[in-house]
């Protein structure tokens, strides 16, 4: 990945609530509580009971039927393979170390798969395996490539020891830097400047070797380059979902709307709905209209000029209907000129202001 637009953060639960000793920990919103919520465009709220706050440490009998759980689930794991742990009666049963537990299936099921391959193959499945976010069909093409070019390299380097080979070799390995007449010149020359030709000998040496060395730890190079690139991909992702984590803190917002952007950003509803939105011809229209708010420099929305924008509409709006309601209370037996007090009184009066919470 290297262009900011393709990065998209993969946010869970344990980066959005970091502070929470296991799932249960989060608060869990109750129908009164989404009710709570959803009645923030409404002009008359009702309000929503209060939660009922229970102790969240259970009893010891329920600890015990969890941990009983935890381990239960952990021995059936280890027993079919999924990871390995070299002491598995030092395991305490949590649903922390259960998750600790969990993380390391995902690498033990690569580390399987590469070792149960044929040792030709594990330079291609390492590096297929180290490029787990930015793997492409070129980069792969290329790996592959240069792996082929360094096996089918001769293992063990051996010296030119013959005029006909070192002039054989220094043909091949020069072409195209020289034209052959010329080419034939220079090798004419080499070759008659020290006894037995040494000094050719010497330059097809020593290019050989150059070229031996050159072929190896090429792929193992490409390797590590493709760890690291990926280890700074998780670690930009990591600071931009604690940067996210501080900003949902900081809002001063009720605690359960954080909770509920925490899990709607934890389960990709966010993404789900933009996606939905962005396919919308009418919600595309509204979020570019959006988008005309936002403030690159700060990183966001100026949402007071957009209430503004907004509200603006809707109270000429709600003007123009609130005297069209009160003209057509007007009798029709009434006589112009009370209809037009009527009008300046209501003018008068016209006191149609937003109110903006």
């Amino acid at each position: 990945m290297s262009d900011d637009k393709d990065f998209i953060p993969v946010f869970t639960e344990e980066d959005l609530f970091p502070d929470a000793e296991s799932s249960d920990d989060a608060v869990i919103v109750s129908a009164a509580e989404l009710m709570e919520m959803e009645v923030d465009n409404n002009d008359s709220p009702t309000p929503a009971p209060e939660p009922t706050i229970t102790d969240p440490t259970p009893e010891p009998e329920s600890q015990d039927a969890s941990n009983d759980v935890y381990k239960a689930v952990y021995n059936t794991l280890l027993d079919d393979g999924f990871f390995y742990d070299e002491n598995p009666d030092e395991f305490e049963p949590s649903a922390e170390n259960l998750k600790e537990k969990l993380k390391d299936i995902a690498e033990y099921e690569k580390a399987k798969i590469y070792h149960n391959s044929p040792d030709i193959l594990k330079p291609i499945i390492e590096y297929a395996l180290s490029a787990e976010n930015t793997l492409d069909k070129k980069g792969l093409q290329e790996f592959v490539n240069t792996y082929i070019q360094e096996i089918e390299a001769p293992e063990n380097y051996s010296e030119i020891d013959s005029i006909e080979e070192a002039r054989s070799f220094l043909t091949t390995r020069m072409k195209g830097t020289l034209d052959p007449d010329a080419l034939e010149a220079a090798l004419d020359v080499l070759e008659d400047k020290q006894d037995n030709g040494q000094a050719l000998l010497d330059k097809a040496n020593s290019l050989k070797k150059q070229d031996f060395e050159s072929t190896k730890g090429k792929y193992q190079e490409k390797i590590q380059s493709k760890v690291r690139e990926e280890q700074a991909i998780k670690e930009k992702e990591q600071a931009f979902i604690s940067q996210v984590v501080d900003e949902l803190d900081n809002t001063g917002w009720d605690k359960r709307r954080v909770n509920r952007l925490k899990r709607e950003l934890a389960g990709n509803v966010t993404n789900n709905t933009l996606q939905t939105a962005l396919s919308s011809p009418k919600a595309l229209i509204q979020l570019a209209n959006l988008c005309t708010y936002f403030d690159s420099k700060t990183g966001s929305f100026n949402f007071e000029a957009f209430i503004k924008q907004s509200a603006s509409k809707e109270v000429e709006e709600l003007k123009n209907n609130q005297k069209q309601d009160y003209f057509s209370s007007i009798s029709t037996k009434s006589s112009s000129v009370k209809g037009k007090m009527n009008l300046d009184k209501f003018l008068e009066n016209d006191n149609f202001k937003p109110i903006l919470e």
